[in-house]
């Protein structure tokens, strides 16, 4: 897949381009992950709206407007190597407080 490389597209709001993220291989284990998870981490309906009302009443919602599916990977080996790898292309010390799961929307 070659270097990853970083171009800069726009500077307020600061905006890259990224080149070589991931690997075709990757890419395809990561979709492969998405559609073979059950449970919390399947594919589900996507929604519009997030967290709940001073009643605890859940704010997140499905639209008909919304016609995605998404899923998280946080698991897969080749999520973890994105992951570290997005960390050190920002120059962010990587820590389990900073990190979440690739998300894949179909």
């Amino acid at each position: 897949a070659g270097p990853v490389v970083l171009e800069s597209i726009g500077d307020s709001p600061r905006v890259f381009r990224v080149y070589n993220m991931a690997s075709e291989e990757e890419a395809n284990a990561i979709i492969e992950t998405a559609l073979k998870a059950k449970g919390q981490n399947a594919l589900k309906k996507s929604t519009v709206g997030i967290g709940a009302d001073a009643d605890g009443t859940e704010l997140a919602h499905e639209d008909r407007g919304r016609t995605s599916e998404n899923a998280w990977d946080h698991e897969s080996v080749e999520a973890k190597l994105i992951i570290q790898r997005s960390f050190r292309l920002t120059n962010i010390k990587e820590d389990a407080g900073k990190r979440d799961g690739l998300q894949v929307v179909r």
